[in-house]
């Protein structure tokens, strides 16, 4: 059992039971982010892969790469956020879906998608592009055992 930092008082057999449940939450996302952690080790391995090799290939130097970064991440700071095509309000851009009327959120780019953290499916009720009103083959999903860009769960 995991040490509790305050004494709780349990009084009832309801209250020990709220109390078990609530530890195995804590175990669960204690899991979860551990996990994540080990997930995001493994981008970050894949990144730095990734530069090698355009590194080799290509000649980029990691000047290039940080001014790139810089570029990109002040673009993306810039950028002026995203309306939703019903309501018009400003959507969040890690939603799937507008918060006040709905909608689904326009996916314009596959980073959008990362944002999101999944991939385009009816189920998910994401639309990409100007296209999305016309039917269109079903995105196809990386393997779940690369674990790249899947949510835990999903």
């Amino acid at each position: 059992m995991m040490p509790v930092p305050f004494p709780i008082m349990v009084d009832t057999p309801n209250d020990r039971t709220k109390l078990e449940e609530t530890q195995v939450d804590i175990r669960a996302l204690r899991d979860t982010i551990a996990d994540l952690q080990r997930r995001l080790e493994k981008q970050a391995v894949l990144v730095r892969a990734l530069f090698a090799l355009l590194s080799e290939k290509h000649g980029l130097t990691e000047a290039e790469l940080l001014d790139r970064f810089r570029r990109v991440e002040s673009k993306k700071a810039g950028t002026p956020p995203k309306k939703c095509p019903e309501c018009d309000r400003a959507v969040n851009q890690r939603s799937q879906r507008c918060l006040y009327c709905g909608a689904a959120r326009e996916v314009e780019t596959a980073f959008d998608l990362l944002e999101l953290g999944a991939w385009p499916s009816e189920e998910h009720g994401i639309t990409t592009g100007p296209a999305a009103s016309q039917p269109t083959a079903p995105a196809s999903r990386p393997s779940e055992e690369h674990g790249i860009t899947t949510r835990p769960g999903r």
